[in-house]
């Protein structure tokens, strides 16, 4: 189903030059895509904003608009669309193609029942959790992807492939339903390594986040070297990164942008990447993406949240929590990342040996060599695939699914076990300390 050869890039402007077919108010894959530009960031990005096929599927994609950010606007164009085609095809499935059993009569489960697990029994004991502990004896919708470890089909529970997704009647629910580790690309090798990316880049930050650890700050001058700096620096904003790399060994970065004058002020971003410099660069233009969307949100007054109103029983609106951020009063849950006192380290650092930027099969025996596997699946539609877009879901039981609310995958045993090992946090952390202490997830 996939292949682990390596696959060149093709440039943007295809992307731009033959995605016209997709869109249509009507039948489009993708609604619309308009260009934004407008003063917050003295118009140095350009901002394409593309909505999601309304008309499309079994299942209607969320009426949601997305963006891309980049000084080049064929990059923003090409981003915007690939999001919107992306959230399109999340919501295209026939319940008719799943395979419905229950858990122990599933032969070729990609994953253990306990890996489904992804809270504490304390949590699910909560009665202002959102979400009861599975049952396995319930049917379960069973959906076919792709093994990446054992090259091999494998299958997983469709509510944690597709978005939005409708469970059956009884099917346990194991988590809430996010895009993360979803990707469109111009070839299907490459958006099956996106996918993984980002599966691995949140595995990390939520890691970090959730634990309080400490992790080293990328030395100033590698951050002044990225170009998309410059232009920021224009706007009042200033950068910190800090080496979110964990035992995967593939590159990981947080990007914080902070900005004393005005709001919002902080926005952050996360990338991961097989190449260190490429992940530093992808994480600033995420914070400089997402400081600039903030900053719209934030153009007739911030408006007041509290912690409490990020954590209700039925959030999933990230905007909440980029709006929380944005106030200067709420940065001290960054405190432990902002206020540390550490040695510099490279960008050269983050990796421990030679990368190879896209290989599928460099991410394959990084994450076989520490543990983790992928399970693949091929979501494009013949409309995409006509203009030569591709969209990969990834999903992952062994890497650690990112919180959202109230939903902290903290019974996930790496969660505390690798920042021990890699001298992160105190050996006398537990899970209580980390229920006791909650911070809204970014």
């Amino acid at each position: 189903m996939f292949s682990t050869s390596s696959m060149p890039e093709v440039p943007a402007y295809q992307t731009f030059t033959f995605s016209r077919p997709l869109i249509s108010s009507k039948i489009g894959l993708v609604s619309s895509c308009l260009e934004r530009r407008a003063s917050p960031d003295r118009y140095t990005t350009r901002n394409w904003l593309a909505t999601g096929g309304k008309k499309w599927g079994r299942h209607l994609a969320p009426e949601r608009v997305f963006g891309g950010g980049s000084a080049n606007w064929q990059w923003a164009y090409a981003s915007a669309i690939g999001e919107a085609v992306e959230r399109t095809s999340l919501s295209n499935y026939n319940p008719n193609d799943f395979t419905v059993l229950p858990f122990e009569q599933m032969p070729l489960s990609f994953s253990a029942a306990k890996e489904l697990l992804f809270y504490l029994d304390s949590q699910y004991a909560d009665p202002t959790f959102p979400i009861a502990k599975p049952d396995f004896e319930k049917p379960i919708a069973w959906v076919k992807g792709w093994s990446l470890a054992d090259r091999a089909e494998a299958y997983l529970p469709a509510s944690l492939v597709y978005l939005p997704y409708r469970h059956l009647s009884q099917e346990p629910i194991f988590t809430d339903l996010i895009s993360t580790g979803t990707s469109c690309a111009r070839t299907k090798d490459k958006a099956a390594a996106l996918a993984i990316l980002e599966l691995v880049e949140r595995d990390a930050w939520t890691m970090v986040w959730e634990t309080r650890a400490k992790v080293a700050e990328i030395h100033p001058d590698e951050i002044k070297a990225v170009p998309a700096v410059v232009a920021a620096e224009q706007n009042g904003l200033q950068f910190r990164a800090f080496n979110l790399t964990n035992d995967t060994n593939i590159p990981a970065v947080i990007a914080i942008a902070i900005n004393e004058t005005s709001l919002p002020a902080l926005a952050i971003g996360t990338a991961a990447r097989l190449s260190p410099y490429e992940a530093l660069e992808r994480a600033i233009s995420e914070a400089i993406t997402n400081w600039r969307s903030t900053a719209y949100l934030c153009v007739n007054g911030i408006r007041k949240l509290d912690a409490e109103s990020l954590q209700n029983r039925r959030h999933t609106d990230f905007s909440l929590q980029s709006l929380f951020y944005a106030d200067p009063q709420n940065s001290h849950h960054f405190s432990f990342l902002l206020q540390q006192n550490s040695d510099y380290v490279g960008v050269e650092a983050l990796v421990p040996e030679q990368y190879n930027q896209g290989d599928l099969r460099q991410l394959r025996r990084l994450l076989t060599d520490s543990g983790h596997n992928v399970c693949l699946f091929n979501l494009t539609q013949c409309e995409a695939e006509e203009v030569g877009l591709y969209v990969v879901r990834a999903v992952s039981t062994s890497l650690i699914r990112q919180s959202l609310g109230l939903l902290r995958p903290l019974a996930h045993p790496r969660l505390l076990n690798i920042p021990k090992k890699l001298g992160r946090i105190a050996e006398d952390l537990n899970v209580k300390d980390l229920l006791r202490s909650s911070h809204p997830f970014p």
